[in-house]
This record gives C-alpha cells, structure tokens and sequence, in this order.
C-alpha cells in the first residue's frame, strides 16, 4: 500500500490536474524547503489521510478551492 501511495504522490506532482492543484502547491512548498523525495512521501501521507477520511465517512472528494474563491464566499456569508 506504501508503493501505491508513493506512485500516486509521483504521479500528483508530475501531471497538472485542476482538482490537485491545492495537493501540488502544497507538496512543491515542501520541495523547496526540504528535497523532493521528502516532498512526495509528506504528499503520499496526506493523500493516506484524506482516503482514510473518504472511506471513514462514506462521502467521495471533493476538492478545495482555491483560496481566492473561498475569501469571496467567506465575505457573501458574513452579515451586513
């Protein structure tokens, strides 16, 4: 189960895809402080933890958006 994880992290930080863009900025933050290979196992373990968290909770993943997106929403729900 360790390999698969750490395939999928390879493959995360290798191919753009809109739904892991938060997943990759994060693990390329690491990249830079840390090295690439600590980046892709700190990666394989958070990508452990959200499947924990989808099968733990029946629901499927829904990624975040970006962080532009969510202050805007933030604003409309606050009372004026």
């Amino acid at each position: 189960m360790r390999r698969l994880l750490v395939q999928a992290a390879l493959s995360t930080l290798r191919r753009p895809n809109p739904h892991t863009v938060e997943l990759r900025h994060w693990a390329t933050r690491i990249a830079a402080r840390r090295g690439k290979q600590v980046a892709v196992v700190a990666l394989a373990r958070r990508l452990a933890g959200i499947l924990f968290a989808l099968l733990r909770d029946g629901t499927t993943y829904q990624p975040r958006r970006a962080s532009g997106h969510s202050s805007a929403a933030t604003a409309s729900r606050a009372p004026a």
